[in-house]
């Protein structure tokens, strides 16, 4: 499990619909776990015939009634709701600054683990970059599980092809906010910069991440679509085995069927009699070379370890998985250096890291006095002359 990527939560999916819902003009009664939404009488959803329909949120597909979807990251609403919006705007783009987040800046965590605290900090812009923000659909299919969708949330650069989780999460709160007015994307016009050609790798990319990110998921349904077939050859192992004894009892019973015939067909004197007895041995001796062969053939596959049959059920359980950018826009962010000003007791000092907005710092930072990796488990610390680490203090 990689966290390059974030499943799309509940809270994303139900922004990303309240937010579509009223572009389109939709009147939403919000009652907590069930909303009544109706549509304008000009809008028309491709999947619904219903002008008028409740979304119960977080429950079950099966505890929807008529009238009635369900609303999760899985559900088919949203799925076919992501569908739509992708076929209505293929890529839309959207813009990161320091303004939309507030100068609430992402400080790395060996500045969080610190005993220093961050007195202030200025974000000096320098270049803006482009990314690709790509919402992926993994779809997974067994015999055992059937259908199962997943969503991951992407987010590439479009330049380097660096995984900017932190930028992901930035855009997914700006895009589909509940509690703030959600932030709509808008499609990409002629005069963008970034040609579509130049998006196939990143969405390649994020198809990829996506698929590591839930690879935990795919492991645990590939084992239990494996014990599923497992119990199957199991009981068709155990159906033969038990077809093979009763052929070897049938087969038992006609011998001594035909060694009584053949008793009889030496005592008896009558012409006639002696020709239907010869017949019936020859009905059972046809039914025992049948059996036999079956027997054989039945004994054959026994020793084989029932390999054929075996590879046939394992195959039919083996997994399908496919990916599908659901949706994509391209995000466009500023990238320079923050400069943080840091306070721990009566030392203070004043340090410039290289920053994108919306992501944090980019890139390692080594304490200035020793050269070792500022992170979590050596964080920056403060001294009278200079900054240090806890690996030289």
């Amino acid at each position: 499990m990689t966290d390059a990527s974030h499943p799309v939560t509940q809270r994303v999916i139900k922004g990303f619909t309240k937010s579509y819902l009223r572009t389109i003009g939709a009147s939403i009664r919000d009652e907590g776990h069930r909303w009544h939404i109706q549509l304008p009488s000009h809008v028309e959803l491709d999947f619904l015939e219903e002008k008028e329909f409740d979304l119960l949120i977080e429950v079950e597909e099966t505890e929807a009634g008529e009238g009635e979807w369900a609303l999760s990251p899985d559900s088919r609403f949203a799925q076919q709701l992501l569908s739509e919006v992708a076929d209505q705007f293929p890529v839309g783009t959207i813009t990161v600054t320091t303004e939309q987040v507030e100068g609430d800046y992402l400080y790395p965590d060996w500045i969080l683990e610190s005993d220093a605290q961050v007195e202030s900090a200025n974000f000096v812009p320098y270049y803006d970059r482009t990314a690709l923000f790509v919402l992926v659909e993994i779809g997974v299919e067994t015999v055992s599980e059937y259908q199962r969708d997943l969503l991951e949330a992407v987010t590439v650069d479009t330049n380097s092809s660096e995984v900017l989780p932190n930028l992901t999460t930035t855009v997914s709160e700006l895009m589909f906010d509940l509690i703030m007015d959600p932030l709509e994307p808008t499609s990409e016009d002629g005069g963008s910069e970034i040609s579509i050609e130049s998006l196939e790798k990143p969405l390649k990319d994020a198809q990829d991440i996506a698929l590591d990110a839930v690879e935990e998921v795919l492991q645990q349904t590939r084992e239990e679509a494996t014990r599923a077939a497992e119990r199957e050859f199991e009981e068709y192992r155990q159906l033969q085995e038990q077809r093979l004894d009763d052929v070897q009892d049938e087969i038992s019973s006609l011998t001594d069927r035909v060694q009584d015939l053949a008793r009889e067909i030496n005592d008896v004197t009558e012409q006639r009699k002696r020709v239907e007895l010869l017949q019936q041995r020859n009905e059972l001796q046809s039914e025992q070379e049948s059996l036999e062969s079956d027997r054989e053939q039945l004994l054959e596959e026994k020793q084989n370890g029932y390999r054929e049959k075996r590879n046939q059920i394992f195959r039919r359980h083996s997994l399908e998985v496919s990916t599908v950018p659901a949706t994509a826009t391209i995000v466009t962010y500023e990238r320079g250096e923050l400069d943080i000003h840091l306070q721990q007791r009566n030392h203070s000092k004043s340090i410039r890291v290289p920053y994108a907005v919306g992501e944090g710092v980019t890139g390692s930072v080594a304490c200035e006095n020793c050269g070792e990796q500022l992170n979590g488990m050596n964080p920056i610390r403060l001294t009278t002359e200079s900054s240090g680490c806890n690996s030289c203090q």
